[in-house]
């Protein structure tokens, strides 16, 4: 702005460029702000966040810029021909008024172009978290996690009965044994983790596969 004191070309600059900007800051919030309608939610999350982030981040720089530039001084470049670039632009700008018309049409045919090819697309934006328990897909990761994978803990709580002083007695241990063997026989081999204190009560925790006997039979 030349010729202008700076705090009229501060004003005057922002006067013309803020609608134009806010314009373009509104567009790309929303484009962020649509992903609230995804059914996944860490994409909410971002398009929430980074929708507000921008406009926030538009605010300050309207609150924070003629600041700036009242602060720091605006050097003017000393040149008198234009350079390559401005040229150019000059050149571009200058066909952009002449075809006006085709260029407005054209962009027109993009946009519906773009419209119709976007109502064509088949977009699954499910994860598995999603998916209704019932869904074919939640079934075979089940069947899966079920049958081939991990094991389930098992606990059991051993206490002797009146006939009994002690867990380390012959006839309780020799129970004890037995039972352990029946769970392998069920269960096939796991892993067998026994308190190893004496006293009138045991636990006994017990890895054991995710597939179960048939029948659901233990003892």
């Amino acid at each position: 702005r030349t010729g202008l004191p700076k705090a009229e070309a501060v004003k005057e600059t922002f006067n013309e460029l803020t609608f134009a900007v806010a314009l373009t800051v509104f567009t790309t919030s929303m484009g962020f702000l649509s992903l609230l309608f995804t059914s996944i939610p860490a994409l909410k999350g971002f398009g929430l966040w980074t929708g507000i982030g921008i406009l926030v981040l538009f605010m300050a720089i309207l609150m924070i810029a003629p600041g700036l530039l009242h602060l720091f001084p605006i050097t003017q470049p000393n040149r008198i021909l234009p350079s390559k670039s401005e040229r150019l632009l000059s050149g571009i700008f200058q066909k952009v008024l002449i075809n006006r018309k085709g260029i407005v049409a054209f962009f027109l045919t993009i946009s519906l172009l773009g419209i119709f090819l976007a109502t064509q697309l088949k977009i699954n934006g499910y994860l598995l978290d999603n998916l209704p328990l019932d869904h074919p897909i939640q079934e075979d990761f089940a069947y899966f996690d079920r049958e081939y994978g991990g094991s389930n803990p098992l606990e059991l709580y051993l206490e002797i009965g009146s006939k009994a002083e002690s867990l380390l007695d012959l006839e309780v241990l020799g129970q004890i044994q037995k039972v352990e063997e029946k769970l392998r026989e069920l269960f096939g081999e796991g892993e067998f983790i026994s308190s190893p204190k004496p006293g009138k009560s045991k636990s006994i925790f017990i890895a054991i596969p995710r597939s179960v006997p048939e029948d659901g039979a233990i003892f």
